[in-house]
Formats: C-alpha cells, sequence, structure tokens
C-alpha cells in the first residue's frame, strides 16, 4: 500500500514538474516573440526617425545654400566654383543665378565692358601656389566702389569676350587688395550683377574648398 502512495506521489510530481517546464518554455518563447517584435518596431522607428532626420538635414542644407531677395533664388556659390562651371560648360548649372563674395579691383584697364572685377584667391596647397580668380561685374554701381573692398554680388552670367586689349592688373595692383599676383579671369562670360551689396571680409580670406554640384562651398 505504502509502495502505491509512494508511486503515486512521484508520477503527480514528474507530471507536476514536467508542466511547469512546459510552462515556463512557453512563456519564455513568448517573452522571445515580443521583444522581437519590440526590436523590430524599434527598428522601424529609427530608420524613420533617421529618414527624417536625414531629410530635415538636407532640407536645411539646401536652405543655408541659398539666398532669397525679391522673390529671386540665389545659389551661394565660391569664385572658383563658379569659374569651373564657366569653364567645364556645364549647361545644367550655368543658367542659374548665383551669389558670391569677393574683393573688388575697380580698374577700367580690362575694358569698358568691365566695370569691376570680382576676385578672390585660391590655395591650391600653399601661398607660392595661390591664383587670384575673377570675374568681369556688369553693374551700375560701380563708381562707388574702391578697389580693395570686399563685396557681395547677385545675378547670373552673360556672355562676354573679355576684350583682347585687355590689360590685367600688375603685381602692385594686386598687393595693394592683399591678394596673390597670379591671375585668371574669366575670359568668356561676365556676371551680370542686380545687386551688389558691400559686406566685411570673411574669417576664410582665401578658398581652399570648392564643389562641382550644389551644394557649393561659398
Amino acid at each position: 500500500m505504502v509502495k502505491k502512495i509512494i508511486a503515486v506521489v512521484l508520477v503527480f510530481a514528474v507530471t507536476s514538474v514536467a508542466a511547469l517546464f512546459v510552462l515556463r518554455s512557453r512563456k519564455n518563447d513568448t517573452k522571445a516573440e515580443v521583444r522581437a517584435v519590440k526590436s523590430e518596431n524599434l527598428s522601424l522607428i529609427d530608420s524613420s526617425t533617421i529618414k527624417q532626420k536625414n531629410g530635415r538635414e538636407e532640407a536645411e542644407a539646401s536652405k543655408e545654400a541659398e539666398e532669397i531677395v525679391d522673390g529671386v533664388s540665389y545659389t551661394k556659390i565660391n569664385v572658383y566654383e563658379l569659374f569651373d562651371i564657366c569653364e567645364r560648360k556645364d549647361a545644367k548649372l550655368i543658367g542659374d543665378h548665383f551669389v558670391m563674395r569677393g574683393v573688388v579691383f575697380n580698374e577700367s584697364q580690362l575694358g569698358k565692358d568691365s566695370p569691376f572685377v570680382l576676385m578672390r584667391h585660391n590655395l591650391w596647397c600653399c601661398e607660392d601656389h595661390a591664383i587670384s580668380f575673377g570675374f568681369r561685374i556688369d553693374t551700375a554701381k560701380a563708381e562707388s566702389l574702391e578697389s580693395g573692398q570686399w563685396v557681395k554680388v547677385y545675378g547670373k552670367l552673360e556672355k562676354g569676350q573679355l576684350a583682347a586689349d585687355a590689360e590685367f592688373p600688375s603685381t602692385e595692383q594686386m598687393k595693394k587688395i592683399n591678394l596673390p599676383p597670379s591671375i585668371d579671369i574669366e575670359k568668356n562670360w561676365i556676371f551680370s550683377a542686380v545687386k551688389v551689396e558691400k559686406v566685411s571680409a570673411p574669417e576664410q580670406l582665401y578658398i581652399t574648398y570648392w564643389n562641382t554640384k550644389k551644394p557649393f562651398y561659398y
């Protein structure tokens, strides 16, 4: 009789343990499934958040890369970047409206079609290899500007050949406006300015970076 009772108790104990093990196993599986779902949802949320963040950053960068004046959007660009667009004859960009900064060279020696030249120097590797790139600026406000002054010009490119008798600035003239004497002025395009604004010199006087597409370094 005692043996039967012990046998029944053992069977009950084994059955209970087995049942408990199954329940725990199912519980663990459920937790794992919940964690997996949560992880997947978090991944989706993170992915969405990243996309939204990147979208906002791209939109902000796009806004910072442009200036709106009188309802017209002007792409910020530096002198060399615009010079490069002209040299490459980039049809996708050459007709855009641009705004750029630089130093005024206001002498009539480059011809009647060049009220003044906007220049800025490129630092390739060191001062010995620096080159001053420039654009002839077509504007009615040239008389009020002095050589060596920093300005910001808004406008677009127009076809215009540099006069054959154009005389580039001398070394002494370039020294007066604190620019390297090596010069390259765009010969086939004139920058037609609708607005010329006097500005302070930027912290970075020379150009060390440039881009071939938007956004430009300005």
